[in-house]
């Protein structure tokens, strides 16, 4: 093959931009194998062109023809796989132009020097120098890639050499055979387990097709069956009703028999022992829970007893409880209670809680209350650490546990579905307007984990009435210069108010019994003038009124019989006083146009309204405000309205009509008080009754009206047995919170009437079961008195802390004072150090190291208790701009201590220097 000028110009000018690295294989690839310029070869034509001897061609041009030959060879031997050797491909077709190095061939034999002294002879030997220089360092190069082998095939060889010796002794020591067992074994039973897996995934399958079918047929047929059920059950239980019935008349009728043809000296010689071989029978049980609910004190009951049965049956009992059984018998009254509540709940669905709180003897305690449409239960009273959420709520909680847990337990019900039954049933909550029982409702809602209906009480703002009436009346004394002779800080009307009631049942130098006789000569009730404790509800309203009509038989009487001195004169002024009067009038007239109806409304069951529910009330709450701001800008009207504040007719009595009395000519000062105080009321109701008037509860949905159906009108009920409460601590200061609760809800619940109407076998089993259960709870609420009492002592704990880190403030504000200000020592807060002390702290002021290492003792309080730490000030440091002192322990660790605060220290005296 002769070469073309057109291929030996091509070679040439490639052999250059290949020694650059600029030319590509592929690239030169491409313009070697185009078709128009007709200079396709092959890899043959190459090499005959490389063995030619006479050929023109340098070193760089025979570079760029034996790369192409390599090119070429190697992309036809990988054509014939080319999916698997397409990468190569791709990679020879960007790699740069070289020449390789033959494997086959050697290196020549000759040495470097003697081929540089051949081609110092050869007529080009500039143009060879290149590829000579490229020869020598690819030798160089080849021998110490040689020797890195070598160094690593010895390094390898003797790494295998240690493993086959350690596997040698590993495959001595595990039976390796024998894990290939197990491990086979373990491999067949996975391989059934899997296609066992596999066959019940299909037949899952299949059976979810059929569900559907199975399960409407299976639903309607045992629906039927259901109700046919039902139907039967209830005819049984009408005729086994019949029966008890009759039995208990049978049993009646027996007894009186016996009674009768009993003769009196059989009678006089039987002795019956009620104790049987583990416990008092449940008739002697009934007779003492009796006792205990009617008051009987616990020495005086089993007297009684045996008493009243000797006189009307001439038996005569032995082996009566003693006193501590009867008192533990009071705890049996709780689980019974508990059963009759959790039979409630577990029935009902639709039932609102409610709680209240009040301090009794320095320690809050809670009394928590579910209200059905027919009746309110009380559930737990009890005793709290504080007054926080977290109080609140876990007592309602224990409460509900408790119930849910005696249910369960008598009933043969699993727990958990009992008491998520009980949560269910809940569905609102009536509360005051503290802030503290918002959140508490709010957690019981992330407790459910569903929306309650929070109702508030219809009752409360009659007392905020009352307080702001008290303080627009007070704030009138002020601008009208009303000088009042009596004490107090309420105001005129009010302090008369409190000084009548104190004269009527104040004992000591009041004169209540001549207060009686005076009511009765006039042909009045005892009763008549209510006892003030307060602005509870409307008494201050009611008692204005009241004394407006007596005003003038009352200062006869004062002036007359009463045998208070001081206090019979102050009243007499106040009386005859006309703007007190005045403020009495208004009082008395609002008491018969707003506070009156409202108690009668919300709170009097005789109303003569229909029993509406508790949402159902707002539209009267609207029409009232309505009322109130046509007073506020119609005084006059109060005079002549015939209706109340909600649009019903007034109740025309005696009280009434006199402060209505025609003669009585109201001046500006009575229609400045009209104003202001419906103006106040106004206030009141808009922001109590805020959620009733624009919020939530403004505009009830017919779901909202069905939940809160069961809801009462008022949480009084829980007011009401707060107050049992506090009577019966007060007849035994001494008994456990337990017995109190016990007691007071069994007579709220009226448990006693609950259990006489069940049949008599049932009667035995509850209190067999009160019996046993009473013994596990009086140790769950010892429990629960002793963690109570650890809560108050860590709470008090915190609050000693809170106030001594007060006070450490305080001085160490005196002592930064003294400071800035260089006054020294001499200040008045550092009269009690010692001479010595006051040195050492100068040098720590002024960082004087001569004095270092110090040795101090430091107490802290850790827990409640002060604690001693021993240690030495080492150095001086600084942070920031606070000097500080670095105290090393002799326990463990250091701290860095501002040298302001190592001088309050001193000055409280838990710094020492040692």
């Amino acid at each position: 093959m002769t070469s073309s000028p057109d291929l030996d110009s091509f070679i040439s000018t490639f052999a250059n931009d290949a020694e650059k690295g600029t030319v590509r294989n592929g690239y030169a690839l491409f313009l070697y194998q185009r078709n128009e310029s007709n200079l396709k070869v092959t890899a043959t034509q190459i090499d005959q062109l490389l063995q030619k001897t006479d050929s023109s061609y340098t070193s760089k041009q025979l570079t760029v023809l034996q790369n192409l030959k390599y090119m070429m060879n190697q992309i036809n031997s990988w054509k014939r796989r080319l999916s698997s050797n397409w990468m190569r491909i791709r990679d020879l077709l960007e790699r740069p132009v070289q020449v390789p190095r033959s494997r086959k061939k050697q290196m020549p034999s000759t040495s470097l020097a003697e081929t540089e002294d051949v081609l110092e002879d050869v007529e080009h030997a500039q143009e060879i120098s290149t590829p000579v220089q490229k020869l020598r360092n690819d030798c160089e190069r080849c021998e110490t890639t040689r020797k890195e082998w070598i160094d690593k095939y010895n390094v390898l060889d003797s790494k295998l050499k240690k493993m086959r010796v350690s596997f040698k002794s590993l495959s001595g020591l595990y039976k390796v055979k024998l894990v290939n067992r197990m491990k086979n074994r373990k491999n067949e039973v996975i391989r059934k387990l899997r296609q066992e897996n596999q066959r019940l995934k299909v037949e899952l399958r299949v059976a979810k097709k059929f569900k559907p079918k199975t399960s409407v047929v299976n639903k309607s047929y045992y629906k039927e069956k259901l109700v046919l059920f039902r139907k039967e059950l209830k005819n049984v239980k009408d005729q086994v009703n019949r029966m008890v019935a009759k039995l208990r008349m049978l049993e009646e009728q027996r007894k009186d028999f016996e009674l009768d043809t009993t003769r009196p000296e059989d009678v006089e010689k039987n002795v019956e022992c009620l104790k049987k071989p583990t416990m008092f029978d449940p008739s002697t049980r009934k007779c003492i829970y009796s006792c205990i609910l009617h008051q009987v004190p616990f020495e005086k009951t089993c007297s009684l007893i045996k008493f009243i049965v000797h006189e009307l049956t001439g038996i005569s009992f032995t082996a009566l409880p003693c006193t501590g059984t009867i008192s533990n018998m009071a705890l049996e009254l709780g689980i019974l209670s508990d059963l009759q509540v959790g039979e409630l709940m577990f029935k009902e669905n639709e039932l609102t809680l409610s709680w209240d709180s009040t301090p009794l003897d320095g320690q809050q305690i809670n009394s928590c209350h579910i209200s059905s449409k027919h009746q309110n239960l009380t559930l737990q009273t009890f005793g709290m650490p504080g007054g926080t959420t977290e109080d609140y709520l876990e007592h309602i909680l224990n409460a509900i546990h408790d119930i849910g847990c005696q249910y369960s337990t008598y009933h043969g019900i699993q727990q958990h579905v009992v008491l998520y039954t009980l949560f269910q049933s809940l569905q609102a909550t009536l509360t005051d307007r503290a802030k503290v029982n918002k959140c508490v409702s709010d957690k019981l809602e992330e407790m459910v984990d569903r929306k309650l209906v929070q109702l508030k009480c219809f009752l409360h703002p009659l007392d905020g009435m009352a307080s702001e009436a008290r303080k627009e009346l007070k704030k009138l004394d002020v601008d009208w210069s009303v000088r009042t002779s009596l004490y107090g800080h309420e105001g005129s009307a009010a302090n008369l108010v409190h000084a009548l009631s104190k004269l009527r049942y104040k004992e000591n130098s009041r004169d209540p019994k001549g207060f009686k006789a005076y009511l009765l000569r006039e042909g009045l009730k005892k009763t008549y003038i209510p006892r003030y404790v307060g602005n509870r509800l409307h008494v201050l309203f009611l008692l204005a009124g009241i004394i407006y009509k007596i005003k003038d038989s009352l200062a006869v009487y004062l002036e007359k019989f009463c045998k208070s001195m001081k206090l019979r004169e102050a009243i007499e002024k106040d009386l005859t006083n006309p703007d007190v009067m005045v403020q009495i009038r208004v009082l008395g007239l609002f008491g018969k146009l707003l506070t009156g109806p409202w108690m009668k409304l919300f709170y009097n069951k005789s109303s003569g309204l229909r029993e509406l529910s508790h949402l159902e009330m707002t539209p009267f709450v609207r029409q009232s405000i309505t009322t109130l701001k046509e007073l506020q800008l119609n005084p006059a009207s109060i005079l002549t309205l015939e209706f109340d504040v909600f649009g019903h007719p007034l109740l025309v009595d005696d009280v009434l009509v006199v402060l209505r009395d025609v003669e009585l000519q109201p001046g500006e000062r009575f229609f400045r008080t009209v104003s202001v105080l419906a103006s106040c009321f106004v206030k009141v109701l808009e922001r109590q009754l805020d959620d009733y008037l624009t919020g939530d509860l403004a505009n009830p949905t017919e779901a909202m009206m069905q939940q809160t159906s069961s809801a009462p009108l008022h949480n009084i009920h829980s007011e009401r047995v707060l107050g049992m409460v506090d009577s019966q601590f007060h007849r035994a200061p001494n008994a456990s919170f337990g017995f109190l609760d016990a007691k007071v809800k069994c007579q709220a619940n009226k448990t006693m009437d609950w259990l006489l109407a069940k049949p008599v076998k049932e009667q035995g089993s509850l209190i067999k079961f009160a019996v046993r259960q009473a013994r596990k709870q009086r140790k769950v609420l010892e429990e629960r008195v002793q963690a109570m009492s650890k809560t108050i002592m860590s709470r008090q704990i915190v609050i000693g802390q809170k106030r001594d880190k007060t006070e450490r403030k305080k001085v160490e504000k005196k002592v930064l004072g003294c400071l800035e200000k260089d006054a020294g020592f001499g200040n008045d807060i550092f009269v009690a150090l010692s001479t010595e002390t006051k040195l050492i702290l100068s040098s720590l002021l002024s960082e004087r190291f001569d004095c270092l290492p110090l040795s101090i003792r430091h107490v802290w309080d850790v827990d409640g208790k002060d604690q001693v730490f021993d240690g030495k000030i080492v150095r001086y440091v600084k942070k920031g701009q606070k000097k500080c002192c670095r105290i090393v322990w002799d326990s463990e660790g250091q701290t860095d201590i501002p040298t302001t605060q190592i001088i309050t220290d001193v000055v409280m005296g838990d710094f020492h220097f040692v």
